[in-house]
């Protein structure tokens, strides 16, 4: 018979994990047993974890909603009008849409995420340009740049959805796609600047992320590499 580590609680010999403290179950001697009837169903595994979950995230909201209410009283008892705590109820927004929100267990697609996250920025940044006043670097510099970590954040979020690629073709896309996402950065800077593109740092990281990609390609290619390689990195 097991017992867990942390709380000491009896453990069958079905359970992967302590169901008072959630701590895993190791014990050489006594491996787990998939065969063995386990004392509840697994399916109240999940909702524990959504549970956890959702706990964790209500208390994050509950927490940021306080402090922007606390920042606006204040602003407003003290500064006579919302001045500052705009500034802080714009970035609570942003925490919670973009932090907060994908704690929450939900069913929800991972390229919503990435969709929520970008409008969540967009109106981050449209928010700081207009208290800032006078500027107009929000649909020159910010909305492009934005437009562009969303292409690329979609683009990686569905080609890991997919299913169909290996691991090591997963990071070659990913670490490609920042290669060509720094070039995207530069032009978009470049232009905002003196409407003149003249690409020059963003070739310093272009040339190692497109070639650590090939390596990647390559290796991938080669069974005997990846065999070694699943025996040390054990994946």
């Amino acid at each position: 018979m097991s017992y867990c580590v942390n709380c000491g609680v009896e453990l069958e010999k079905s359970l992967e994990i302590c169901p008072l403290c959630r701590t895993e179950v190791v014990n050489p001697r006594e491996p787990v047993r998939s065969d063995v009837i386990r004392p509840y169903s697994r399916h109240l595994d999940k909702v524990a974890r959504k549970v956890q979950r959702r706990t964790v995230a209500g208390v994050f909201t509950v927490l940021l909603t306080l402090a922007g209410g606390i920042c606006v009283i204040t602003d407003g008892v003290y500064g006579g009008g919302l001045t500052w705590s705009l500034y802080v109820l714009a970035s609570i927004l942003l925490a919670m849409l973009v932090v907060v929100l994908p704690v929450y267990p939900l069913n929800w697609h991972p390229l919503f995420f990435v969709v929520i996250d970008c409008l969540a920025l967009t109106l981050f940044m449209y928010v700081l340009n207009e208290l800032v006043g006078g500027a107009q670097w929000f649909s020159t510099l910010a909305l492009p740049l934005i437009l562009l970590i969303m292409a690329v954040g979609a683009i990686n979020v569905s080609v890991i959805d997919s299913g169909k690629l290996t691991k090591l073709l997963i990071a070659a896309c990913i670490v490609g796609s920042m290669g060509v996402c720094t070039l995207g950065v530069e032009i978009v800077i470049d232009l905002y600047l003196s409407a003149d593109v003249g690409l020059s740092w963003s070739w310093l990281v272009f040339a190692p992320c497109v070639a650590i990609a090939a390596i990647l390609i390559i290796m991938d290619s080669n069974k005997r590499v990846k065999n070694l390689m699943r025996r040390r990195l054990h994946y």
